[in-house]
């Protein structure tokens, strides 16, 4: 699991951490906003095979309105090592 605090604008961090990511036995990843708040976003992971030697890995993001999608996607890329 994840935790982000965003930057304050003077040369620091927030003092609370603004989004929580959690990933999942089944490898999808959902962000939410504040610990007990609503979602912000939801990836999706699956597998895709171009053939039967090559593998790889999709996921399909869900982001809720007024959430910056780029802020999603390095949050997931963290929290899944991509």
């Amino acid at each position: 699991d994840v935790k982000v605090k965003m930057a304050n604008g003077c040369g620091g961090y927030s003092p609370t951490d603004r989004y929580f990511a959690c990933v999942y036995p089944e490898r999808d990843v959902a962000v939410t906003r504040q610990e007990d708040k609503g979602g912000a976003c939801l990836a999706k992971y699956s597998p895709n095979y171009h053939n039967t030697q090559t593998a790889y890995e999709r996921y399909e993001l869900s982001v809720a309105p007024g959430i910056d999608a780029a802020l999603m996607v390095c949050i997931i890329a963290f929290c899944v090592d991509v």
